[in-house]
């Protein structure tokens, strides 16, 4: 008897993504959770059996899942249970949406929100406490902004006991009002622990529901893969737990935690544990510690070479001691760990990238691979070091979209043209994967960070250096197979060839054949998970 298959996608315009042989075919067909053979539908017709799942494609084009590279999915889930603020555009729309969750909600009990910048307001500023004061004066109020910031309510001040005279944390700062000296409600870095401690603890089981919440949002947009960064361990036991119970539909990297607070712990954690990078299998692992060095951008806490244009000056916030930088990441490396290091400044950058060149040369190995997570303003040195130890470019287009249009007020405009610079660091022979990073980019539909690649565009309409902008096949690459460098996966998914899992995700046309500018409009129809179709729109 010959080997049949059990769903074959034929008809169809499949973009495989392969190193070697066709770029693209017009049947694929799927054995178990594997890539049987692709070619024409006359060539896979053999494959077809009475108990074969024959899928028409009629036309429509098929890309490998997309792997999500830096993307909190369990923030996700809180987007998707919470208030979700990334379509406002005034502080009137945040208030509004503050007061329909104040309406649903119990007295006292805390209302979370994500997703505002103060960019995209038409007021031009912060929300601040008395925006959000009498449209949920029963309810605490903390909503975050993107990235960095929480605003608060006076309920919320008022818990927490913060105050006038409650001085700054080391590594953060509370806004006040420059007349009265009051707190505003705005929290930076460090900050926002100062709420974040006092607020009722998340148990393993909320936890899990964010995780159940998430997931079907991911798969609607075609993405089969989630590296989550910063995990802790209560958010790796709550994976578990939703996988053991079968409901992780999606394959999940973990990323545990050693930034901050929980850098302290690094040894012991790392010695009690007893394992490292890759342990798991295809659906739930073990992938890179996650590190930070410096802060971000738009809250003026990048690690920049040289000062923004109103000339703060950053040198490195002490997430990373530098005398203990180097030992730091060869104890990781030593012991078999990848690295992902967040670092936004090309100070910051060349630091980490530096270290990792270190580690290398003091000792070789082939079987742990870093990336460097952001990386916006790359410098040569930075970029030879990357090239010559496969150090892993990490990068979030959908920035440019969102954050774009602030870029050239806070750097200028030589350094905003080359924020993010995709074209540059491919050029220089890096491997270069993007993702969402959300909730930091306001949803995980690889299509705006696919667009926002080529395009450059921000929100705003403004273009962010022509000579970086990449092809509409550079940038799925990125998403799919490069996607799957990062968690050394290459070999088992991000293509469809042969042997390969049978991720995909079927779109409503083709990204090679239309007008980039509407790359942003493009749909995910369908996905297939280790050959089972787990969405269809």
């Amino acid at each position: 008897m010959s080997l049949k298959a059990d769903l074959v996608l034929t008809g169809g315009h499949i973009l495989t993504m392969a190193e070697e042989g066709p770029a693209s075919v017009e049947a694929a067909a799927v054995c178990g959770d594997r890539i049987l053979a692709t070619g024409s539908s006359a060539e896979l017709q053999p494959l077809i059996g009475r108990d074969t799942r024959v899928i028409d494609l009629d036309g429509l084009t098929a890309v490998p899942g997309f792997n999500e590279s830096h993307s909190h999915l369990i923030s996700a889930g809180r987007i998707v249970k919470g208030v979700d603020l990334y379509d406002a555009r005034s502080i009137r729309d945040i208030r509004d949406k503050v007061a329909v969750a104040a309406s649903q909600a119990q007295p006292g009990e805390w209302i979370e929100g994500v997703g505002w910048f103060e960019g995209l307001l038409e007021e031009g500023r912060f929300p601040t406490r008395w925006d959000l004061d009498d449209v949920s004066p029963d309810n605490p109020v903390i909503l975050s902004r993107i990235y960095m910031m929480d605003v608060i309510n006076s309920r919320a001040l008022e818990l927490t006991g913060i105050n006038r005279h409650t001085p700054d944390p080391i590594r953060g700062k509370i806004d006040r009002d420059p007349s009265s000296g009051e707190p505003t409600g705005l929290l930076r870095e460090d900050a926002k622990r100062m709420v974040r401690d006092i607020m009722p603890p998340e148990g393993t089981a909320d936890v899990e529901a964010l995780i159940e919440a998430a997931i079907p949002e991911y798969l609607s947009f075609g993405v089969t893969s989630v590296l989550d960064p910063g995990v802790t361990p209560d958010m790796i036991r709550a994976y578990q737990n939703v996988y053991r119970r079968g409901s992780l539909h999606l394959r999940v990297n973990l990323m545990p935690d050693f930034r901050d607070q929980y850098l302290a712990l690094r040894e012991q954690r790392l010695d009690h544990m007893g394992i490292s990078s890759g342990f798991g299998n295809h659906y739930l692992s073990i992938g890179a510690a996650k590190l930070s060095l410096d802060g971000g951008l738009y809250s003026k806490t990048a690690d920049l070479n040289e000062p923004y244009l109103d000339q703060t000056d950053v040198r490195t916030l002490g997430r990373i001691p530098p005398e203990e930088l180097e030992d730091i990441i060869f104890d990781l490396h030593r012991r078999g760990w990848c690295i992902g290091v967040h670092a936004c400044g090309d100070r910051a950058q060349d630091l980490i990238v530096d270290a990792y060149a270190k580690a290398f040369e003091r000792q070789p190995r082939t079987d742990v691979r870093h990336h460097l997570i952001h990386g916006y303003f790359p410098t040569p040195g930075a970029m030879q070091l990357m090239a010559k130890h496969d150090i892993i470019a990490n990068a979030q287009p959908a920035f440019i979209y969102v954050e774009g249009d602030l870029c050239e007020q806070y750097v200028g405009e030589s350094r905003s043209r080359y924020f993010t610079p995709l074209r540059t660091l491919r050029d220089a022979g890096i491997v270069v994967a993007i993702n969402s990073d959300v909730p930091t980019a306001p949803t995980v539909d690889p299509m705006l960070g696919i667009y926002s690649a080529v395009t450059r565009k921000t929100v705003g309409g403004i273009t962010l250096g022509d000579e970086e902008k990449i092809s509409a096949l550079e940038a799925i690459e990125m998403y799919t197979a490069a996607g799957a460098q990062v968690t050394m996966e290459e070999n088992v998914k991000g293509r469809l060839v042969p042997g390969m899992l049978a991720d995909v995700a079927v779109l409503d046309c083709n990204p090679l054949a239309i007008d980039p500018e509407e790359l942003i409009d493009v749909q995910c129809l369908m996905t297939v998970l280790g050959g089972d179709v787990v969405y269809e729109a």
